[in-house]
Parts: C-alpha cells; sequence; structure tokens
C-alpha cells in the first residue's frame, strides 16, 4: 500500500512539473476515408462536366484525365491533385469545374462525417471532328488500377503524394494558387 502511494505521489508531481505525456497533448487523429471512384460519382450534388477547351480540340489533344480528390467533412472539395503526365489544357478544364463540386458528406465508423479521399476519371475524346468530355468507363473486365468500385490504398496513397496539386480550397481562401 506504502509503495502504490509513493509512486502515486511520484507521478502527480511528475506530471505538475512537467506536464502529461506528449500523446495526452497530441491533437487527435483526423478520422478519414479512402473510397473507390464509385462513391464519388454517386455522392456529387453538382456535377458540371468539364468544358472541352477550343484550343484542346484544335491540337488534337485528349486523353483521359486521372485525379484525386480530397474533401471535406462537410463534403466541399478541399484539394484537388492531378496526375502530373496530362496536358496542362485538359487539368485546367477539370479543376476549373470541379473545384465547385459538392459532395454528400461521408459518415465514419464514429458517427461523424470525415474526411473523404477519392478518385474521378474524365474522358476527353475527338471523334471524327466532334469533341466531348465523359465520365471515363473501364469497360466490364477492367485491370485492377481502372476498376471503378476497387481502391488500391497503397497505390492511392503513393499517388496521393507524388500528383501535382492542382487546386486547393486553404490556397483559393488564401489567394495562393498552386
Amino acid at each position: 500500500m506504502k509503495t502504490t502511494v509513493s509512486l502515486f505521489l511520484i507521478h502527480a508531481v511528475a506530471l505538475t512539473l512537467i506536464g502529461p505525456p506528449a500523446f495526452w497533448t497530441q491533437d487527435p487523429v483526423k478520422e478519414s476515408a479512402h473510397l473507390p471512384e464509385t462513391w464519388a460519382r454517386k455522392a456529387v450534388l453538382n456535377a458540371v462536366m468539364p468544358i472541352y477547351s477550343e484550343e484542346a480540340v484544335r491540337r488534337g489533344i485528349s486523353g483521359v484525365v486521372r485525379i484525386k480528390i480530397e474533401t471535406t467533412p462537410e463534403g466541399d472539395m478541399a484539394t484537388i491533385k492531378v496526375n502530373p503526365h496530362i496536358d496542362s489544357l485538359l487539368q485546367k478544364a477539370v479543376v476549373d469545374v470541379l473545384n465547385k463540386w459538392k459532395f454528400k458528406p461521408f459518415r465514419g465508423p464514429s458517427g461523424l462525417d470525415v474526411v473523404v479521399y477519392s478518385r474521378l476519371n474524365f474522358n476527353f475524346i475527338i471523334e471524327n471532328g466532334a469533341a466531348r468530355v465523359e465520365m471515363f468507363d473501364p469497360g466490364p473486365n477492367p485491370p485492377a488500377g481502372e476498376c471503378l468500385g476497387c481502391v488500391d490504398s497503397a497505390k492511392e496513397l503513393r499517388e496521393w503524394e507524388q500528383w501535382k496539386e492542382a487546386w486547393s480550397k486553404t490556397d483559393e481562401l488564401s489567394g495562393h494558387r498552386p
């Protein structure tokens, strides 16, 4: 009993003099979810498709624009990252509309709405002189990396770190452009 009381007093004095251990004072880890493209397509509330610029059409620029998105717990767009190997005209077309998209919030295991990381893919197509933009359709048996309902967490996180930030709500509010 005497030892227990002595240890308690030593801990109490130490906490008073030097404060609590570091792990007690850290901010709690923000809960987030890494969700497949099917979530983003179904959860968007105000989808407006990108506009194919006349210059991109004139130059014959086409292809799939692959982007990563981060949404706030409220469903607002927070960050847009673009595959760095995509032509800048197509990147701009996507970012110009996507930064205004709003999503239905996603409720995490804690019961609170959480930050979501996901992706979207847009196909810029020129056929017989006509240009159009549509959501990318990988077909019925896509490779693992193109499956709309799949998430490869390791690959997604690696790309999130490597891809170029094209737009950020924080930067927009501060007047800074990436």
